[in-house]
């Protein structure tokens, strides 16, 4: 699997084919190589095939109902109501090329979703991105958080961005974790910076700089 670094074997699935299938008609920017880089992106994991491929609308309910569990019973998001599906159809009808939405999956099913978001709509922050990653609870701990981080890392190369950035609750010590193992360095912390529960919440900020991106990826990015 390109992205991670382990070297792990690729095999290729109908399902795998299916759905980058349905992205392709959905997301007429998807390029051919990209696609065929996603399809190749089956890695294993606990003795399980894991498919890591691009989001489809069909997968939106799995991802709401993961979202929704991480609102309801951790402080890894900020939010407190549940969302919608119309607010979750909103976000994704704005998350196209340049703004990735992956997907795990397992025997089936969504095992977990990842994804980049601008850090603002001003245009000199055009080569930046948050990243933003959230497992199922029965397949935390096996490795799927790296494969999503390493392919979405892989997405923003070929993008050509400059810089990833993740703001991490400060407790959540896994993710941190994650995303120090990948080459993440903490630029700082924010005390108090969140309520929820009850309590007062801190966010730590990491980045990974990519590299200044080719000349020719300077004036397509957006």
């Amino acid at each position: 699997m390109r992205g991670n670094g382990r070297g792990r074997e690729a095999v290729t699935t109908p399902a795998s084919l299916e759905h980058l299938s349905a992205f392709g008609h959905g997301r007429a920017n998807w390029t051919g190589h990209r696609a065929a880089r996603m399809l190749a992106c089956i890695a294993m994991s606990a003795a399980t095939p894991t498919t890591i491929r691009p989001a489809v609308a069909a997968d939106l309910d799995a991802i709401l109902r993961i979202y929704n569990d991480a609102i309801l019973t951790t402080t890894a998001t900020w939010d407190e109501a549940p969302w919608t599906m119309q607010q979750r159809r909103a976000w994704f009808a704005t998350h196209g090329p340049s703004q990735p939405v992956l997907v795990a999956e397992v025997q089936g099913a969504v095992a977990g979703f990842a994804y980049l978001t601008r850090m603002s709509e001003k245009s000199g922050w055009r080569f930046t991105r948050e990243d933003t990653i959230y497992l199922d609870p029965p397949f935390h701990g096996r490795g799927i958080g790296r494969l999503l981080l390493g392919a979405l890392l892989d997405e923003a190369r070929t993008l050509g961005l400059r810089l990833i950035v993740a703001s991490i609750t400060a407790e959540n010590a896994a993710s941190l974790a994650l995303h120090r193992a990948l080459g993440f360095e903490t630029m700082g912390t924010l005390h108090n910076a969140g309520f929820k529960f009850g309590r007062w919440l801190d966010t730590t900020y990491l980045q990974l700089d990519l590299g200044p991106p080719a000349t020719s990826h300077r004036q397509d990015v957006v």
